[in-house]
Order: C-alpha cells, then structure tokens, then sequence
C-alpha cells in the first residue's frame, strides 16, 4: 500500500534490504537483550515529529539459527512436522507512557523463546515536558495525543509491514513470509494502543492480527466497541491491577468540575462518562458473540498458575466468555497497582493463552492454503472435495442424517401402508376380522359376511 512503501528500515543509519541482514542484527550476543542495537523506522513523506522512530528486534537464538539455516520458508514453527505451512510467530510489544521498548523485550523474552516466536517492540515519541516516552491512543498519552501523532500507521505500516515486507523482499529468494501471525500487547499506554489496535473496523484491521493482550490499559469509548463500525471477533485476554491508582480499574473522565481528569497524566480527558475495565471486557464478550461470562474457573483450577492468596483474598479473579466465536478472557489482580513495565506476574497465564490463540491461527491459516491449492489445481468441482478432506465429522454426521431420514421415511410409508389396508379390513359393517392362525392380510371380497 502508499501507506506501507512511505516507510523503510534502517539498521545505523543504512538501508537494511535483506532478511539476513534483519535477523543477524535481531539475535543479541550470548541472547543479551541488552545488546541489541535498534533499528531506524523512517518516513520521508511525512512533514512532522517523530518521521525517524526507533524499533527494537528480538529472535530467540535458537529460532535465529533455523531461520538463517532455512533455505525455502521463514514460515518457522514451534513443534509442527509441516514448516512449509507455518506462518512465523510475532509477540508486537508496546511500551507504557514513561517506558522503554527494551523493557517489553525483557518481559516477554522468556515466553518468546518457549513458544518460538519473535518479539517487536516499537518506541515512542517523546513528551520533552515529562521526558516521557509515549503512544498517541486517544484517550493517552503526553504529547503525541496533544500533537496527534499518527501512531497507528507507525506500528501497522512502520513496524509490522515493513519488517514483513523486508524479511520477504522481492528477489530474496531464500526468505518467503506468505504469512505472519501477531499478537499484540502493551502495559498503560502500550495497553491503551494494542486495545485501540484490535477495536479497529473490519476494513481497517491488518489481517495479521490475530489477538491482543492489553494490560493495565484500555479503550473507553463505547462508540468503538459497538458502533456503526463494529470490529470482527478477535482473541482477546485483557490484565488490570485492582488497586491502580494511574489508571483506575473503574475508569478514567473528565471530573465533575471540569478541572481535568480524575486520572493522572489527563488520561480520559475526552470522556464524559467513565468506563471500568469490568464493562469493556462485557463489551468484547458481546463483539465476540459470547453467550454470558462467568469466574474462569479453569485458570483457578490450572496447576501451571501459581497460586497465592494475600490477605484472605486471591491475588487474582479471572472471567471468560462462554461459547464465544473467539477466546475472550479478562483478570483483575486484586491487590496489584500500575508497575508492570519490567515485568509481570501473569506472564506464564498470558503465555499459555499465547500458545493456544497462535495453534488455532496457524491451523486455520493451514486449512486456508489447502482450500486455495484444491481450487487452484482442480477447479469448482473442488470445493465439494476440499469440504470433505477438512469436515470429515460434518460429512459423517450429514451422511447419518440422510441415512436416518430415508429409513424413517420409509417407515412412515410402512406403517402408513399397513394402517390404510387394516383399515379397509376393520372398518364398516359385515366385515370379518381374521383369527390368529389366519394370514393377517385382508381377504377378497368373498370373506366379507352378508
């Protein structure tokens, strides 16, 4: 898209044109995070502050050595037989208002390498006033609100379809990325933007999101979650501290006296009303078509969740909708703040759910390219044979309704048959019923009695 081809990735201060250059420059020494060197995002088109961004890389050492050993897919994956249809997993990691990019990497480092995947963390632009590094999500924070940075072209076009686009470039022939699969999060202003990222409409989300965890930030604006622009379904796990005191679990508005924000920072400024995270996760539950919630008790009841109770009360309380079209899941750690930039006490849970949102993608993603393959190879006719080699139970399960409905049918017919001539043996006057040692089918005419 224009959007997209505005942008190009620097690597000190040169024009980075292939992936090997990508991945070498992604893979720290020793896996020091530390030592990464960041990348230069830049957009000559674009008359403002902030044309020059910074974003930071990470890939496991392990995966790093399989994707430069690779000679025909990037499409790598964790424990799967079939690589070629792999899409290559991506943790999209937003920074909190005050933060460093580098500090979302060392967070997700470890989950990154369990579950094979690559972690980019972009950074934001600078409020000079607070010396704070901030995101442009509407309702927070700093100056890139005040200056209306368009942060959401950023990380769409300047962070995920450049580094897509480079790992693939036309010519590389070694590197093909046909597909990628993202989930994105973010801690407060990071929070606020993976949220407002995964509320976009249906025409304007990337197709390479596939779910997002905000934490400790969200979107108020119920125009966003229920509007004439009404997002698709989308994964959804979302974290709060039910003690926050930046952002408050209740919700962030405008005070009643008009004196700015109940919140620090400003944050929800622009809104009348508050909206706590309790209702924006009822929200995503009904964009989700799930039936109700309910207290998740299969993350109380997970052995792989540490649990620790504080004070009488359970360091967490957990909900997830119930026959929802995609997992919708949301948990208030009762007794934590707003200090979740380093790390996080959820993270295993997060990352289990990680797992699971990425399998279901890559499985769909795999059953996509068969269908087009089919199609491509045989045609129309192929739809019927495509529909059978991926719904075998549907099939199964047709083919027994057809059979059970033929053999009721034709008992119907039976007994339909079978009433109508006892009807003509048994009904009027002067008929003659026959014994049981008769043949039980009506007589001739000449049985009747005169």
């Amino acid at each position: 898209s224009e959007a997209t081809s505005s942008w190009r990735l620097q690597f000190q201060n040169k024009d980075t044109t292939t992936a090997t250059e990508i991945i070498r420059s992604s893979c720290p020494p020793e896996d020091n995070v530390r030592k990464l060197i960041p990348f230069q995002v830049v957009n000559n088109d674009v008359g403002e502050a902030g044309t020059t961004r910074i974003l930071y890389v990470y890939i496991p050492s392990q995966l790093c050595s399989a994707l430069l050993s690779q000679s025909s897919s990037l499409r790598l994956p964790a424990e799967s037989t079939d690589e070629s249809n792999n899409p290559l997993r991506i943790i999209l990691a937003i920074h909190g208002y005050g933060g460093r990019a580098v500090q979302e990497i060392t967070k997700w480092r470890d989950s990154a390498v369990s579950i094979n995947s690559i972690i980019l963390a972009p950074q934001g632009t600078l409020t000079p006033s607070t010396k704070n590094l901030g995101w442009n999500a509407i309702h927070c924070c700093g100056d890139p609100v005040i200056n209306e940075i368009d942060d959401m072209d950023f990380i769409m076009n300047g962070v995920v379809e450049v580094f897509l686009n480079t790992l693939g470039k036309p010519g590389d022939e070694n590197y093909n990325v046909q597909k990628s699969n993202v989930i994105a999060t973010g801690f407060s202003n990071g929070g606020f933007m993976s949220s407002l990222l995964g509320l976009l409409s249906a025409d304007d989300r990337p197709s390479w999101l596939v779910g997002i965890i905000p934490m400790g930030g969200y979107q108020y604006d119920v125009e966003l979650y229920d509007g004439s622009s009404k997002p698709h379904p989308l994964p959804m796990m979302s974290h709060h501290g039910g003690r926050d005191s930046v952002v408050y679990p209740n919700g962030c508005c405008a005070s009643t006296n008009n004196s700015g924000s109940n919140c620090y920072f400003d944050i929800g400024i622009k809104q009348k009303t508050c909206t706590s995270v309790q209702s924006a996760f009822e929200m995503w539950s009904h964009i989700n078509g799930c039936s109700s919630t309910v207290f998740d008790e299969d993350i109380v009841n997970d052995r792989r969740v540490k649990k620790v109770v504080k004070d009488q009360e359970p360091i967490f309380t957990c909900w997830k909708g119930i026959d929802c079209i995609e997992p919708t899941n949301f948990c208030l750690w009762n007794n934590e703040g707003h200090a979740w930039g380093f790390q996080f006490p959820g993270i295993g849970m997060a990352q289990t759910w990680m797992e699971a949102v990425f399998h279901s993608a890559e499985t769909r993603s795999s059953n996509l390219i068969e269908e087009h393959t089919i199609i491509t190879e045989h045609g129309d006719e192929s739809n019927i044979s495509y529909a059978s080699a991926i719904s075998n139970n549907q099939h199964s399960k047709k083919g027994k309704l057809i059979f059970s409905a033929t053999v009721a049918l034709l008992g119907v017919f039976i007994v339909v048959f079978y009433t109508r001539k006892k009807v003509r043996c048994f009904s009027g006057l002067g008929r003659k019923r026959k014994t049981s040692d008769e043949n039980l089918t009506c007589g001739n005419d000449e049985d009747r009695i005169a």
